[in-house]
């Protein structure tokens, strides 16, 4: 029950870097589940911990590894879409959405099969799901950004103009990533670590929009320091 309880309560805003990678350590390499507990459950507990501390390569690794995979194959799929989003791997996202996978269908899960039927040319199984959609959301940022991905409208205002969802920022990156949409200043005022470290990789993107996002980024622990160096080397003072 403690463990449970320390598995349960980390997050990624541990100070001390030694702590947080020992952390990570014991949770890449502890694979023998405590007494009393299977593990299944352990798995399960190791991997979202690792997510939490923002390791998501480590957390896939593990998923790799081990044999309980298929148990709770819905949140470590759900895991890969996050990941394939945030490295803008249009294929393995479209794949896994395709895939078998029982993933519980809410809001977030359809946006991206309406992306992923769009990116397949299937137009019409992608506006199906978005009637869908629109049913129980009211994400307008998703809506203008899917009406530009259509050519239905190609006219965009301010992200703050817009209701938008905070859950879905890796999603809009990679939407305005697949048609060279650069983002504007007024995303770097968002507080999303990702959607910063997404906006500092951004190539369409202006320089300056790019670096201030990329020291948010760095600061939250999410850039490394060879990607903000990068950033900052590509400036043509």
């Amino acid at each position: 029950e403690n463990i449970i309880f320390l598995l349960e309560k980390i997050n990624n805003n541990i100070s001390s870097n030694t702590i947080k990678s020992n952390l990570i350590d014991f949770f890449i390499y502890g694979n023998q589940p405590p007494k009393n507990m299977s593990q299944e459950e352990f798995d399960k507990l190791r991997i979202l911990a690792l997510k939490k501390l923002g390791d998501i390569e480590s957390a896939i690794i593990v998923m790799n590894s081990i044999v309980t995979y298929e148990k709770n194959k819905d949140i470590y799929d759900l895991i890969i879409l996050e990941k394939s989003l945030t490295d803008y791997n249009l294929s393995a996202l479209c794949g896994v959405i395709n895939s078998n996978s029982n993933f519980t269908v809410n809001t977030f899960i359809l946006k991206i099969k309406i992306f992923c039927s769009f990116l397949n040319n299937n137009l019409e199984e992608a506006e199906f799901y978005n009637t869908l959609l629109l049913e129980n959301d009211d994400d307008e940022y998703f809506q203008a950004l899917y009406n530009k991905l259509t050519g239905l409208d190609n006219s965009m205002s301010n992200i703050q103009q817009y209701n938008y969802d905070n859950n879905s920022f890796t999603l809009y990156s990679a939407m305005m990533r697949s048609i060279d949409m650069p983002f504007t200043k007024d995303f770097v005022g968002l507080d999303s670590p990702k959607l910063m470290k997404a906006i500092a990789i951004s190539p369409s993107t202006n320089i300056s929009i790019r670096i201030e996002a990329a020291q948010k980024a760095y600061n939250a622990g999410i850039l490394s320091d060879e990607s903000i160096a990068a950033i900052y080397q590509s400036v043509d003072f």
